[in-house]
């Protein structure tokens, strides 16, 4: 019996182990079942989403008996840093980090450096340091990539700033706030990347998302690719369908079912920012979009708030398409001739003499963007040309322009170098900014290193010529911008442009110029070629083709459609036919038509007047010279304002306008992976 009561106790004990250990295999399958019912939680990890993991949290739902993933993403935007509200409400209540580069900015952005990051991958330990967040980090999600690039660009061109330009600047990183303060930075940069942190829930997640998104608009997210040197070459909106590549980085975007557009980031190559990076002004979100702000524009200092649904004024040049430009022609009054070259533009339209018009009519009228005391120069290009600066020397056109103005004032009293007229103006800032050309090409130090190229246009501009740029382009806006100019600085800019289309299109030979051969060798002939060089002269219209010979000389007179002589100069003889084009051909017509309109306007408005015919006869000589100077001078003004504001401003080769004017300012939310 004894035998048999151990054998039952045994056989109960190993019953009651086998219980509890099946109790236990339950209770860690029911919890296994709990814990996985917390779907993304993987995805959540710091291998994914880096420090954001932190975020990351499971939430039993006692009602649902199931835990729910809890993680925070980023919601990116674009405004100055100064701006105390995001988009998901006042810094004070959820907190705005800005990412300026700084080591505070880093940390409440939750971003790697450069050490850190190659610290934390070890696939990167044997790679270039200058190729951050690399091609192999599939794993980690895309916005994070964005977010160190933004942190990259600012930290590393603010250094190169302050270190290699200025030399001996203090530490930029103590004086630059990442949060929303009352005092602004000492260089005042109004354009910068910002971020809240938003709170989701992997139930709301899509079924075909797989890692944690983060949020922004499409225009923040085209204004970004701005920033970073990233270049669209599609932007399709019909097909969604969406591109853009440059400086290293690739951005790709589709729609989503259930989702919206969605779009990654990534790496494909070598990147830099040092003075490449884009000038960091408020204003330059416009560009990114085929807008420019110009002089004309009445509040500056605030935003445009005319969105692209909207119709434009004088404020605002269009120019991000065909339709676009002539729009802008049409709101400077252009006739309907001069608005078809772009509204009705065929393949042997013509709309480049040096450089794209388009580009002319930026430098006329687009307000200045680059930062005074800054040394970048770059804006993203709103035209739907290329700035291809290999076939023409703006230096040159500025020289050539100003020699002209001065080798006319022999015959011309409008160009005479008197004091305080608008031509010493000219001379004298035409002058600084030659001497600093000057000082550079003889410059060994770092502007003249950090870029190799025997072009001193192409280097990287000293303190000095930027600022004498600056000063050239104020004292045109001072002359261009009183109030009792602003009527005929746009009368002048029409008939500017509406006379160098006319010229640029001129088929049929309207405009035309002479030029003297001559059979006599020696200083004779070119004594007679210089001579006809400083005296061009214009055949009218219609006239009959005329050809003299000197018995003395043997020399003929023979003419010549100016477009011809444009397209048959060497590239040494461009610049200074253009400026002969522009000063003897385009200006005369811009006075000439001008005074007929003024002369017309007074009419009309005299028609009533108890002044006696004999007396306005009497002051009308005097009056016409008067105009036909103020003329002049505008008109003069303007040119050698659009020299002086392409010279300080500059444009990637490869970066050209693809039509996305309409989303300007459109904060239709799209997705980062």
């Amino acid at each position: 019996m004894a035998s048999d009561d151990d054998t039952e106790l045994i056989v109960a004990w190993v019953a009651l182990i086998i219980s509890v250990l099946a109790f236990v295999i339950a209770i860690f399958q029911a919890l296994q079942q709990y814990y996985a019912s917390a779907t993304g939680y993987s995805s959540c990890t710091d291998k994914v989403i880096g420090q954001w993991s932190q975020f990351t949290k499971r939430i039993f739902k006692w009602y649902e008996f199931r835990f729910e993933v809890e993680f925070e993403v980023p919601v990116i935007f674009v405004a100055p840093p100064t701006n105390p509200r995001g988009p998901l409400g006042e810094h004070k209540s959820k907190e705005i980090t800005y990412m300026v580069g700084t080591p505070d900015s880093y940390k409440k952005t939750y971003t790697w450096d450069q050490d850190e990051y190659n610290n934390v991958n070890d696939a990167l330990r044997a790679g270039n340091t200058r190729q951050a967040i690399h091609t192999a980090d599939n794993e980690l999600a895309n916005w994070l990539g964005l977010l160190m690039a933004i942190q990259r660009m600012e930290k590393e061109s603010r250094s190169w700033q302050n270190n290699d330009y200025f030399s001996n600047s203090p530490q930029w990183e103590d004086h630059t706030p990442c949060h929303p303060s009352g005092s602004s930075t000492p260089v005042p940069y109004t354009l910068t990347v910002g971020m809240q942190r938003k709170k989701k829930s992997w139930d709301s997640m899509p079924d075909n998302m797989k890692k944690p998104y983060a949020t922004t608009t499409i225009s923040h997210l085209v204004e970004v690719a701005a920033m970073l040197g990233v270049y669209w070459k599609e932007f399709d909106r019909n097909n969604d369908r969406y591109r853009a590549q440059g400086n290293g980085f690739m951005i790709t975007g589709c729609d989503v079912d259930d989702l919206g557009l969605v779009f990654t980031f990534q790496k494909t190559g070598p990147t830099w920012f040092h003075e490449n990076r884009v000038v960091p002004h408020n204003s330059v979100k416009e560009l990114c979009f085929g807008f420019c702000p110009t002089i004309f524009r009445q509040h500056q200092n605030n935003d445009n708030h005319k969105y692209a649904d909207e119709p434009k004024d004088i404020g605002t040049l269009q120019l991000g398409s065909m339709s676009a430009i002539a729009e802008t022609l049409v709101v400077l009054g252009c006739n309907t001739n001069t608005v078809k070259y772009f509204r009705k533009s065929t393949a042997d339209t013509r709309h480049t003499h040096l450089f794209p018009v388009a580009f002319e009519l930026l430098g006329m009228a687009g307000v200045v963007l680059q930062i005074p005391g800054t040394a970048f120069r770059m804006l993203p290009n709103p035209t739907i040309w290329h700035w291809d600066r290999k076939s023409f020397s703006l230096r040159t056109l500025l020289g050539d322009f100003v020699h002209a103005i001065k080798e006319a004032g022999s015959e011309d009293a409008m160009f005479q170098d008197t004091p305080r007229s608008c031509v010493s103006v000219l001379h004298h800032e035409a002058k600084r900014v030659e001497d600093k050309f000057s000082e550079l090409e003889a410059h060994d130090g770092p502007e003249a290193i950090l870029r190799r190229t025997k072009n001193p246009e192409e280097r990287i501009y000293s303190p000095d010529l930027l600022m004498a740029l600056h000063s050239a382009v104020a004292k045109c806006d001072e002359h261009l911008a009183k109030p009792d100019n602003a009527n005929l600085v746009q009368n002048v800019l029409r008939v500017h442009f509406q006379e160098l289309l006319r010229i640029l299109n001129d088929e049929d030979g309207e405009y035309k110029t002479v030029i003297v051969t001559s059979s006599v060798p020696g200083d004779a002939a070119a004594a007679a070629a210089a001579s006809a060089e400083r005296r061009p002269e214009l055949v009218v219209p219609g006239a009959s083709p005329a050809t003299e010979a000197s018995e003395n000389t043997a020399e003929t007179r023979k003419e010549i459609s100016l477009l011809q002589k444009l397209d048959s100069a060497s590239s040494s003889e461009r610049h200074a036919v253009l400026v002969e084009i522009y000063l003897f051909s385009v200006r005369r017509r811009v006075v000439e038509k001008v005074c007929q309109q003024l002369e017309h306007e007074k009419s009309r408005r005299g028609r009533g007047g108890a002044r006696s015919v004999a007396s306005e006869a009497s002051l009308g000589p005097r009056r016409t010279g008067e105009s036909q100077q103020r003329i002049s001078d505008i008109w003069c003004m303007l040119v050698f304002r659009m020299i002086c504001w392409l010279l300080l401003h500059d444009f990637h080769g490869k970066d050209v306008q693809v039509e996305k004017s309409e989303i300007y300012g459109n904060r239709l939310p799209v997705y980062m992976t």
